[in-house]
């Protein structure tokens, strides 16, 4: 099992936690020996979507804690998204792969790249529908497979690695690490912060799904361990692969890593913001836009003091909506900004506006901007599926978040703005301990516990 031994045999972290639980003991691990760690990843910097942010966090902490942390991930071109989350990579060795008729001229960072993915983003929002169908055949980083699987034998030749860990998704980086693992033999951690075949924003043909989980399932029997972000998606996977994984929370960067912007100069005072994709199908938006339209109508003066902006990619599939209902002179549509741009603006604002998903049998689903909100402890103004899901209770923890679960509790809240808005006491100790510094930390001494008792059967 490649180098497992000495990781088990040499390396001894002092840490406390437990699987996912908030507001336990913390103590930094401190690595007596060197582990060192393939990382496997489609998303990470610069590309600026917040799936890179866990894969990012997750090594810089490991990397900090003493280890040697290598980084496998695809060059990053204009289809894949905005490229401008600049963040430092000074401890990590950070190896790319390009496609076969492209080179690595697509990896620079700058502004202009974020206009440069525009096109795509909205040419990939008209496809999606048939793309989800069609699953790994329309998926072009499928592609990728073989160069990702060359490139890591060839990191490995050199040295000898305790671990392989990868991030899912997209599909192609779980087929890429379980091929090195077969080719290898080291031990594979496979991260679960999204679904594969049963995404519950991915809806495929009853065929096409069984397919993909059969396929699936074939190829996670080699993993050693799955991590997962949430207590409700263990409990899927579980039903799913007989595998009960390792809950981490997506967590969320800190500051001396991803700072806000310094330069970054309000245009007006924001009252409430939403940040991030919204899924009209699948979150609670129209319901809050239903109550802020019979607000307005009997409150008209609100018009001037309540304003909610809306920061985020595919933003085309909100405005009729908001127009429709008349309240378009209240929202704001600014389309995606730069991450560090974004923070200064959540942080400027008077409340942070989230909305929860409303599909009662997809439990356990928790984004990854909700972390965000957290990190800047700011009011959330929570507008809830009318029952308690695992992203309320979470958000109750904290204690920033205003919980509105019915329309009744939106329509007084909204009347009475900003009044309306409580003063809060955030739990500084459940919010520390979902950064994925933290979080990363009880990951890696999972890692090790679950060797240890492989190599005791």
């Amino acid at each position: 099992m490649g180098r497992c031994s000495s990781l088990i045999g040499h390396c001894r972290h002092a840490i406390t936690g437990s699987n996912g639980n908030c507001g336990t003991e913390f103590r930094a691990p401190k690595a007596e020996c060197v582990v060192r760690i393939l990382l496997i990843t489609n998303a990470f910097p610069p590309l600026s979507i917040i799936a890179s942010h866990r894969a990012y966090g997750w090594a810089r902490a490991w990397a900090a804690a003493g280890h040697e942390v290598h980084v496998l991930t695809p060059t990053k071109y204009p289809f894949d998204g905005p490229r401008d989350l600049v963040l430092p990579t000074d401890g990590l060795h950070v190896h790319t792969v390009s496609y076969p008729w492209m080179d690595q001229a697509g990896q620079n960072s700058t502004t202009e790249n974020r206009s440069q993915s525009v096109p795509w983003s909205h040419l990939k929002q008209k496809t999606r529908s048939i793309r989800n169908k069609l699953g790994l055949s329309a998926d072009i980083r499928t592609l990728l497979v073989p160069s990702l699987v060359r490139r890591g034998l060839s990191i490995m030749s050199d040295k000898a690695f305790d671990v392989i860990v990868s991030m899912y998704g997209p599909p192609s980086i779980i087929i890429a690490a379980a091929l090195l693992q077969r080719r290898t033999n080291i031990p594979w951690v496979l991260d679960y912060h999204d679904l594969w075949s049963g995404n519950y924003a991915q809806p495929r043909t009853s065929f096409g799904k069984r397919l993909s989980h059969v396929f699936e399932q074939a190829i996670i029997k080699r993993a050693l361990m799955l991590v997962t972000v949430s207590h409700g998606l263990a409990d899927y996977l579980e039903r799913s692969f007989g595998v009960r994984p390792y809950v981490a929370y997506f967590g969320y960067l800190e500051d001396d890593d991803d700072p806000p912007s310094s330069s970054y100069v309000p245009r007006w005072a924001p009252q409430l913001v939403y940040a991030g994709r919204v899924y009209e199908k699948y979150q609670t938006g129209s319901k809050f836009f239903a109550c802020l339209a019979r607000v307005l109508a009997r409150r008209p003066e609100l018009r001037d003091g309540l304003y909610v902006d809306f920061y985020g990619p595919d933003q085309s599939a909100l405005q009729p909506m908001v127009e429709g209902l008349g309240i378009a002179s209240a929202t704001r549509f600014n389309g995606e900004v730069p991450q560090q741009t974004i923070l200064a603006i959540e942080r400027e604002a008077r409340g942070l506006l989230f909305f929860d998903w409303v599909d009662s049998s997809a439990k356990g689903v928790l984004t990854g901007k909700l972390f965000e909100y957290f990190r800047n402890r700011r009011p959330i103004i929570f507008i809830g599926a009318g029952f308690e899901t695992e992203a309320s209770e979470l958000a109750r923890r904290s204690g920033l978040a205003v919980i509105l679960q019915t329309e009744e509790e939106i329509e007084r809240f909204l009347m009475d703005w900003p009044a309306s808005l409580p003063t809060l006491t955030p739990d500084d100790a459940v919010i520390s301990s979902l950064s994925c510094k933290r979080q990363a930390h009880l990951v890696i001494s999972e890692i090790e516990t679950k060797i240890q008792r492989e190599l005791n059967v």
